[in-house]
């Protein structure tokens, strides 16, 4: 895995400070050129790091969401996020059930800071479903 710290090129368009998180990259003329599906802003490396965070968690209380975990590992927790939203799935009802949708992707997907991550819809379906 490479790390970039600051700003890149890709095909001549500033991208946000960003990391490439595989290592398919080629160079092109003396910038970087990066397969957009394999960059990931600033915003939605902070959503990982928190969506890890909540994985953590729930590894120490000894729940086991394999679908959520492997989704994440596979797709990234943004891409995990859009594909479950739609639907009402099995971990939220768990973690409804032992009162603990403070680990639920609707929690941190309604946060102000995740905004510009999710559509308006998913939000909206997201706070519908915590009732607020």
């Amino acid at each position: 895995m490479v790390q970039i710290s600051k700003c890149v090129k890709n095909k001549g368009v500033i991208v946000e400070e960003a990391k490439i998180v595989t290592n398919k990259f080629t160079w092109e003329a003396g910038d970087i050129e990066i397969v957009m599906s394999d960059v990931k802003t600033k915003l939605e490396m902070e959503y990982e790091e928190e969506t890890q965070g909540v994985l953590d968690i729930m590894k120490k209380l000894k729940y086991n969401h394999t679908i959520f975990q492997v989704s994440v590992r596979k797709l990234g927790a943004v891409a995990t996020a859009h594909r479950f939203i739609p639907t009402l799935t099995k971990g939220y009802t768990d973690l409804l059930l032992v009162n603990r949708l403070d680990l639920s992707i609707e929690t941190m997907v309604v946060k102000e800071k995740y905004k510009d991550l999710f559509t308006t819809e998913e939000i909206r379906i997201c706070k519908e479903r915590l009732g607020i």
